[in-house]
């Protein structure tokens, strides 16, 4: 296997997080940051993921993504490596990040193997307007070439998404989309899926996929109505389990949160389309 080691250092400041059950007399405790991972790299065999030195997540699988984990505020270092190598191993990736109070990443390994690299997405967790939601594009799909996306005989949300960028979240009223992929600039439907959109609720959409590996669009729950902690989610059940070890106060609460895996109830159907045409906006 080729290993290519990528360092990232990123100064993480999105504010506006919604703090959730925080009485009055928790005004001046600062919130904790929260980070999740995500497994988008097609060809790339299953990972275990360390924190701070710490083995947090075991044979994670393509393309799982973790749940939301809180941590303090400070300096960290998330280091991939393939399942069940040592932990003295080479990483794969190895990314360094300052998270900040009340700040919501996704840290995501993307692209085909020999070119894998690590990407920090930062993740907008305020609450929508009342009765919308919020939906953005993730463009994980290395195969793939800038796409828009948008509604069919409706407005175009998303211009020219290219791999590996995410878009900003778009407000859009609570119902059900049918969305449309199609290459960037023309009517050309790529992919296309049924998005239903809760009041209160944020979502990614990733597309994902190439190197052997089908081209699609994966739904992501990022926070399900803003009177819960933000989730997260997977939309396939794989793997990524979090191991009973010990280790920094900061690793330790992500060991802990880092097992569940869950399932996204999005009510999402995609459909591969080889053309087709679209009314953008």
């Amino acid at each position: 296997m080729r290993r290519r080691v990528l360092t990232l250092t990123a100064a993480l400041g999105i504010a506006g997080v919604a703090a959730v059950g925080a009485g009055a007399g928790a005004a001046s405790a600062a919130p904790d940051a929260m980070v999740r991972v995500a497994h988008f790299s097609p060809d790339a065999p299953n990972v275990d993921v360390y924190v701070n030195g710490t083995k947090t997540l075991s044979d994670v699988a393509y393309p799982t993504v973790s749940t939301y984990l809180k941590l303090p505020a400070g300096q960290y270092r998330f280091q991939v490596r393939p399942a069940g190598a040592a932990a003295s191993s080479k990483a794969v990736i190895d990314a360094s990040s300052r998270l900040s109070s009340g700040s919501a990443v996704t840290v995501a390994a993307v692209g085909a193997l020999a070119t894998i690299q690590g990407k920090i997405y930062s993740d907008d967790l305020s609450a929508p307007p009342a009765g919308k939601g919020k939906i953005r594009v993730i463009h994980a799909a290395p195969s793939v070439p800038a796409v828009d996306v948008g509604v069919a005989n409706g407005p175009t949300l998303f211009r020219g998404a290219t791999f590996p960028s995410a878009t900003d979240y778009s407000a859009v009223a609570a119902g059900s989309y049918p969305l449309q992929v199609r290459a960037a600039g023309t009517r050309n439907t790529l992919l296309s899926a049924t998005q239903a959109v809760r009041a209160g609720s944020i979502y990614t959409i990733a597309a994902i996929g190439g190197f052997g590996k089908p081209v699609r669009l994966l739904p992501v729950v990022d926070a399900a109505g803003m009177s819960s902690m933000p989730a997260g989610g997977v939309a396939t059940g794989a793997g990524g389990t979090a191991p009973g070890s010990s280790g920094s106060a900061g690793a330790g609460a992500l060991a802990l949160g880092a097992g569940a895996l869950l399932a996204v109830g999005s009510g999402v159907v995609v459909r591969r389309r080889r053309s087709g045409s679209a009314a953008g906006g």
